[in-house]
């Protein structure tokens, strides 16, 4: 125990952070800290929304997966039934589950960025760029959804888009705050 503790001593001393010397003789770290993730406005905002993109993308996945392996069980008659009720032709569902499960990958893959560089002001415009990317693409989708289905109305689109708005605007605080602060 004696020698960690002379270990941690003599370190200490060589670079010149010992507690005992006066404040004036300590060598400051010569980087520039990087800002406080808990203390951005907007952080919050943008971890609640990328943890609820990927919550979202996972089971867009998932429910994919299993209309997909459903498909696979039924005679071509009874899918086109089936589709007919929501008003889709079997071409347009399965285009509208591919492009489901697209918008999951990317809804995780933009969820992980939002949540591993909230506080990282090198990343700022990626982040920005994924989340425009997430709006577009998850707009485009639902434009999709509208014109192939009658099962999908504007409060649909609103709540598709409600996420990727979120995620947006916690990445924008963030970025005004960083400008503002000159990180």
């Amino acid at each position: 125990m004696g020698s960690k503790r002379a270990k941690r001593r003599k370190r200490a001393l060589a670079l010149g952070t010992e507690p005992s010397l006066p404040r004036e003789s300590r060598v400051e770290s010569q980087e520039t800290p990087k800002a406080s993730p808990a203390k951005l406005p907007g952080t919050n905002m943008l971890k609640i929304a990328s943890f609820l993109l990927i919550l979202a993308g996972a089971a867009s996945g998932v429910i994919a997966y299993y209309a997909m392996k459903n498909i696979n069980g039924m005679t071509e008659e009874t899918l086109i039934q089936i589709t007919s009720l929501y008003g889709q032709r079997p071409a347009d569902y399965m285009l509208s589950l591919i492009f489901s499960c697209g918008i999951g990958i990317v809804q995780i893959m933009a969820g992980y960025l939002g949540l591993k560089e909230a506080g990282n002001s090198d990343k700022v415009k990626t982040v920005l760029y994924m989340g425009i990317t997430l709006l577009i693409l998850e707009f485009l989708y639902q434009l999709f959804c509208l014109n192939t289905s009658s099962t999908m109305n504007w409060v649909t689109l609103i709540s598709g888009l409600t996420l990727p708005i979120f995620y947006i605007w916690g990445i924008v605080k963030i970025r005004n705050t960083l400008k503002k602060t000159g990180a």
